[in-house]
């Protein structure tokens, strides 16, 4: 699947995308587009098994976390991105995608005027974040994929330095919240379209009507 100007960047190399430091050292922010969830924390008994190949591996800690705390499956394993039928009932396949967003002509002008008070005024500049994850069941036939878009900011202010140091967050640490709430809403979206009731486990026989 292509997406016109987003780039499969791995969290270790944020920075290379435009959330550079300047004069005072940043902070970074969750950008807020999508609505903060918490996880499902069903029962996973008796739910099917799932491989969860992941197109980088920096955030397999937020991924992982929110497939387990989804109850979504008995049983699951991260993998990478990689070719091949797994042994599991389902496959989730998980991309993570960004770009810098492009300024306007305003945001610009703010840009500039903030930059002549040395800080007084926040200097502000924003990465995109899509993630999309394509659900297959154990033959490989696609079911469906799910597509959010969220963003981190990256914040430049004097006041900053009086912000105590266990709030900030690096670049990596706030993509990573955006993509493990991102997954949250991909699993709650699975349960609500139940998408996961349209095939039987493993070595569950489907029901004859």
């Amino acid at each position: 699947m292509a997406h016109s100007g987003w780039t499969r960047v791995p969290g270790a190399t944020f920075a290379a995308v435009g959330l550079l430091a300047a004069a005072c050292a940043p902070i970074y922010v969750p950008g807020g587009r999508l609505p903060a969830v918490s996880s499902l924390r069903l029962d996973p008994a008796g739910r099917p098994t799932a491989t969860v190949r992941l197109s980088d591996a920096a955030f397999l800690g937020p991924v992982e976390e929110a497939t387990r705390g989804a109850g979504l499956f008995s049983t699951f394993a991260v993998e990478p991105d990689t070719a091949g039928t797994p042994s599991s009932d389902y496959t989730v396949t998980v991309r993570v995608y960004a770009r810098p967003r492009q300024p306007t002509g305003g945001q610009v002008a703010y840009t500039l005027t903030a930059a002549m008070t040395l800080g007084v005024l926040p200097l502000t500049r924003q990465i995109d974040i899509l993630l999309t994850a394509t659900i297959a069941d154990r033959s490989g036939g696609m079911l469906k994929t799910y597509t959010f878009e969220d963003s981190i900011r990256e914040i430049q202010q004097v006041v900053i330095m009086f912000v105590p140091v266990g709030a900030i967050l690096t670049p990596d640490r706030a993509a990573a919240r955006v993509v493990e709430n991102m997954m949250r809403h991909v699993y709650r979206q699975v349960e609500a379209d139940r998408l996961l009731d349209r095939a039987p486990p493993a070595g569950v026989p489907a029901e004859v009507s």
